[in-house]
């Protein structure tokens, strides 16, 4: 795989190539060779860190292979052949190679023994990046409205008694009047 960006993932992406690995760690194909790779030179974020045009997990990105475009396509983590025709599996040597990328940066890959260019057009959603993007309208909007508490608010109140009125037993023990 020649490029000319490596690849920024997150933890959560880590920790799926990762157990993709295991099962791939003997084999020497193409698939296993990319995977190590990007494994190997990958800058790995937090979800809140990483950038907005980082193709990660779920996201849905427009791309194009060798000038033709393609997609969108959502990124998913499962395999199978009854995937929908608009996702593309990261089991899947494309697949793979899209996560990791951001927009604007390429990719040359070997699929079935073809020489092919990817070129990131566009992350048209991210889930990291809408998260934030949630979680910042939610403090937004709750900065706008008014703080009220809405469990009631009841004091009691009892009258105070009179310390001559306090009967104590006739005892020897003066107990805790005594200090």
């Amino acid at each position: 795989m020649s490029r000319e960006f490596f690849s920024q993932l997150t933890t959560k992406d880590v920790f799926v190539l990762t157990t993709i690995l295991e099962r791939y760690h003997d084999q020497a194909d193409a698939f296993a060779r990319l995977l190590r790779e990007k494994l190997n030179h990958a800058t790995v974020y937090f979800r809140d860190d990483i950038a907005g045009d980082v193709v990660t997990l779920n996201s849905r990105v427009t791309y194009r292979v060798n000038g033709a475009i393609a997609g969108p396509h959502l990124v998913v983590q499962t395999h199978g052949e009854d995937l929908p025709a608009n996702t593309v599996s990261i089991y899947t040597i494309r697949g793979l190679s899209l996560l990791g990328l951001a927009e604007g940066e390429k990719t040359m890959i070997e699929d079935n023994g073809k020489q092919q260019t990817i070129f990131i057009e566009a992350v048209e959603f991210q889930p990291e990046a809408n998260l934030r993007l949630r979680e910042h309208v939610t403090v937004s909007s709750r900065a706008l409205r008014p703080v009220v508490d809405p469990s009631p608010q009841i004091l009691m109140f009892k009258p105070k008694q009179n310390a001559a009125k306090i009967h104590y037993p006739d005892d020897d023990d003066p107990g805790p009047f005594a200090a």
